[in-house]
């Protein structure tokens, strides 16, 4: 789809003139429930390598939502194929620390396991 289709298409759903109004749009205006609006919001954070404090709140929201930790780990294994692998591993320790996992002491165990 060219550019001028993609703006079509955006017209007829009637996003731009939602956002050109100021009318109602975020997860409110979504029909999700807060869960999963904010799983998905997390998974947009991701597929941007977003920061820590941003994907420490996001997290933080989806589990307040109801998400379970495994859920919001899911999140990064359900992306996966569309970021790709060098954005997975960029966003692994980031994701791991929202969720309070130690990474230092994780990967010190490692090294020890290795025999390093």
């Amino acid at each position: 789809m060219n550019a001028k289709g993609q703006s079509t298409a955006l017209r007829q759903l009637g996003i731009v003139a939602r956002l050109r109004s100021g009318g109602q749009y975020g997860p409110e205006a979504t029909g999700l429930d807060s869960r999963v609006s904010a799983l998905a919001g997390l998974g947009a954070a991701l597929a941007l390598c977003s920061p820590f404090p941003t994907v420490r709140l996001l997290a933080e929201q989806a589990i307040t939502a109801g998400a379970t930790a495994e859920e919001v780990l899911g999140v990064l294994v359900a992306i996966a194929p569309t970021i790709g692998t060098a954005r997975v591993v960029i966003n692994t320790p980031t994701l791991a620390l929202a969720l309070g996992y130690d990474v230092d002491a994780a990967l010190e165990a490692t090294d020890y396991a290795a025999g390093e």
